[in-house]
């Protein structure tokens, strides 16, 4: 996780290119980070991640939050978690 998530900016690096990457491949050919009207819009309060028209939370997890924090990992240094749930669920 050093890799990936070793503090806040690397750990946004991490899941704008798994997000990024995972958009590319959307079965629903549209994408959303691609093919958006504005581009800009992902940035804006509202946005959501949808994969196959289908919208997603995404909650992320890094051992660089500390133990009071809800995404702490209790314990865990060698892995950081980017949680998929449909919002369906």
């Amino acid at each position: 996780a050093p890799k990936y998530a070793n503090n806040l900016t690397t750990f946004c690096d991490t899941v704008r290119r798994v997000l990024t990457t995972l958009s590319k491949y959307d079965p629903s050919g549209r994408g959303c980070f691609h093919n958006l009207p504005d581009p800009e819009y992902v940035g804006n309060k509202g946005w959501h991640f949808t994969f196959n028209r289908n919208p997603i939370f995404v909650t992320t997890f890094a051992p660089f939050y500390p133990e009071n924090h809800s995404r702490y990992q209790f314990g865990i240094q060698d892995s950081c978690f980017i949680l998929f749930q449909p919002e369906l669920s």
